[in-house]
């Protein structure tokens, strides 16, 4: 039977396993209207992450790695009864976001550092240095897939979260419960409130988070800034 009676509105997500069919989970929608003002909580949150050091960033990753790493055998399950991929192509998934997110905890705070630029030929005009700083956009908006549901996912979130921004994300909705272990992973390793989002959705929940306020957003297939699309 139809948890949905008929002629009304989805109010909730169920994750199956596409091969048989059986429930895996299930979750309450975000109702459109309610992400203007989820975008609005990570904004706030991100006003105080943006003055937090590179380092203090780096350690938060680290421990939402240790939290993946320690799962590793769960999640490698969940690709697969949920994503419908082979082990071995689950567990690549695993160890290829887990490679991603080490090398950003390790590289990430050297990219990001402020540097100088010498004057060089300049100098004849009397012109000196200057130095570059790497600036946060604010919100960014990251919308999931279904085919990689951890490796497009959790690198672009560890990306905008050492550069100093919030970040909304909504989960695909072919895959919805991987989300959803997404977002308790991410809780578990203790982070600012409301500094992720979470969406849960479809169509509708995908085009009001594209028309909210988000500063910069992220794809399968390309980026955007606010006000480019």
């Amino acid at each position: 039977m139809s948890p949905h009676p008929a002629g009304s509105s989805p109010v909730e997500w169920i994750a199956r396993n596409p091969s048989s069919g059986e429930e895996l989970a299930r979750g309450p929608l975000t109702p459109p209207d309610d992400i203007p003002a989820i975008v609005e909580r990570a904004r706030a949150a991100q006003g105080k992450w943006s003055s937090t050091t590179l380092k203090d960033r780096a350690r938060l990753l680290q421990r939402w790695s240790e939290r993946l790493s320690s799962e590793g055998a769960s999640w490698t399950t969940r690709i697969v009864q949920e994503a419908g991929k082979p082990r071995a192509e689950a567990l690549m998934e695993l160890l290829s976001t887990l490679d991603q997110l080490a090398w950003t905890i390790r590289h990430g705070p050297r990219a990001l550092r402020s540097t100088r630029v010498g004057s060089g030929r300049q100098i004849l005009l009397l012109m000196g240095g200057a130095t570059v700083r790497r600036i946060p956009r604010g919100v960014v908006g990251v919308w999931g897939t279904w085919n990689y549901p951890l490796f497009l996912a959790l690198p672009a979130i560890a990306h905008a979260i050492l550069a100093g921004n919030g970040v909304v994300f909504k989960a695909s909705e072919n895959v919805p419960g991987l989300g959803a272990a997404l977002r308790q992973s991410w809780e578990e390793a203790d982070p600012p409130a409301d500094l992720v989002g979470w969406i849960f959705g479809g169509v509708e929940q995908g085009r009001a988070l594209a028309s909210s306020s988000v500063d910069f957003g992220h794809f399968t297939g390309g980026l955007f800034a606010h006000g480019a699309v």
